[in-house]
């Protein structure tokens, strides 16, 4: 590949709707988990369902992200998980004369995790209250 240079590297252009966040690898937890706790604190949005998504490598701080939410909320929140794969294509251009140019196909994994605001807690983090 040293005859070629990336000039596009493949992102699709994904649509995000008004109640989904997407998750990236340089974004930092904290920050993740206070957005989606303040949507779930708010009594407008609360029963509007939050979609998080996340792609690649970020898909390890998805999981960290929705696991923290869920357990601030005491088993308030209910998860539907689909894991799926997008495709990534990159353009390389030569830098050589006589030479094609290259498209390289690849597929990222990418998990979308749907919270719900169920209110009802599964009594795990009450139970020494009950004996």
């Amino acid at each position: 590949m040293d005859l070629y240079r990336r000039t596009k590297v493949g992102d699709d252009e994904e649509i995000v709707l008004p109640h989904e966040l997407v998750i990236a690898t340089q974004g930092k937890i904290k920050n993740y988990v206070s957005r989606i706790s303040d949507h779930f604190k708010s009594e407008t949005l609360r029963n509007n369902e939050l979609v998080i998504s996340g792609k690649g490598r970020a898909i390890n701080k998805t999981v960290s992200v929705a696991e923290i939410v869920k357990r601030n909320f005491n088993g308030q929140i209910t998860q539907e998980t689909e894991i799926t794969s997008v495709q990534a294509i990159d353009t390389w251009d030569p830098i050589e004369e006589n030479l094609d140019k290259i498209k390289v196909i690849r597929h990222l994994p990418k998990i979308i995790i749907r919270l719900k605001w169920s209110g009802a807690t599964d009594g795990r983090r009450n139970r020494s209250t009950l004996n």
